[in-house]
């Protein structure tokens, strides 16, 4: 994908849980997939891992793999 701060459609992977709008993704360790971003947490801190955050979720996916709209950044 080639844009930035922009509204778009991303291929994004459910398989590892339900994608709503709202949440941050990030890639998928399927190939060209985008999946739900977690956060991992040290000592009781939650939070996400510089640069891994590619976009927010704008629609839903409850599972498998599809396309849905997406807002194309970077956290």
């Amino acid at each position: 994908m080639v844009t930035l701060g922009a509204y778009a459609y991303m291929k994004v992977d459910a398989s590892a849980g339900p994608i709503k709008p709202g949440d941050l993704l990030t890639p998928s360790p399927k190939a060209d997939y985008a999946a739900k971003a977690t956060q991992p947490s040290v000592n009781g801190v939650s939070f996400y891992a510089p640069g891994t955050v590619i976009a927010k979720a704008l629609g839903g996916l409850e599972s498998a793999t599809g396309i849905i709209p997406v807002f194309v950044s970077i956290k």
